[in-house]
């Protein structure tokens, strides 16, 4: 969603630079979500819902809000650049 804007901010535009910077970033991405699962897993075993933070709310109340927050700043993170595209795309569409 944001490729085009990370390769007009990169140092260099060229292909195999943009190629090297969508590689790393999707294998730090991959790397993440296959922690976060085998953490799940080993920390809920069996017993891990759909979603992680149904089972979060179990857990002893330090543990559950440095999840809790902890998921908060990713999504804090997030948003902005969910919003730069959208606002991205609506000003190509005027």
């Amino acid at each position: 969603m944001n490729l085009f804007p990370t390769y007009n901010s990169l140092a260099t535009k060229n292909p195999e630079v943009g190629s090297k910077a969508v590689s790393q970033s999707l294998l730090t991405s991959f790397g993440l979500y296959v922690s976060i699962s085998l953490l799940s897993i080993f920390m809920f075993g069996s017993t891990v819902q759909h979603s992680v933070i149904d089972n979060v709310y179990k857990l002893p109340w330090i543990p559950s809000l440095t999840i809790r927050l902890l998921f908060m700043l990713v999504l804090a993170c997030h948003i902005p650049y969910v919003f730069f595209s959208g606002k991205e795309s609506i000003l190509v569409i005027i």
